[in-house]
C-alpha cells in the first residue's frame, strides 16, 4: 500500500503547493507537515480527514487505497471511467517533465 506521506506530497506536487503553504491552511507547524510526509508520525483521523479537506482529496486515497482521487466522488459508484481519466490526468501533471516527455511518445501525442 503507498504510504500517507506519499500521498500528501504527491497532492501538493498536484497542486503545486509547498509544505509551508498547506501548513497555514491546516493551522499546523510546517514541521508536522514534514513529519507526516517523512513518516515519522501519521496524522490522527482527524487530522487524515482534515488534510483531505485542504487539499481536495479522497480520505482513503490519501490514506493510501486504491480509490478514487477525487474527494467530490468518494461516495459515488458511478462515473468509473471519469474518474481514472481524472486521476491519469492528475498523475501525469505531477509527473517530472522527462517523464511527461516518454508519456507522450507512447501514446503519441504532439503537444
Amino acid at each position: 500500500m503507498i504510504t500517507i506521506g506519499r500521498r500528501i506530497a504527491e497532492a501538493l506536487a498536484m497542486r503545486g503547493w509547498k509544505q509551508s503553504d498547506l501548513a497555514r491552511r491546516m493551522s499546523v507547524q510546517r514541521g508536522t507537515i514534514s513529519n507526516w510526509i517523512n513518516e515519522k508520525y501519521e496524522p490522527n483521523p482527524e487530522s487524515l480527514e482534515r488534510l483531505a479537506e485542504v487539499l481536495n482529496v479522497n480520505t482513503a486515497w490519501l490514506a493510501g487505497y486504491e480509490s478514487p482521487i477525487s474527494r467530490d466522488n468518494q461516495y459515488s459508484t458511478t462515473g468509473r471511467e471519469e474518474r481514472i481519466e481524472e486521476a491519469i490526468l492528475i498523475s501525469y501533471r505531477a509527473a517530472d517533465p522527462v517523464t511527461q516527455s516518454i508519456i507522450r511518445k507512447i501514446l503519441e501525442i504532439d503537444l
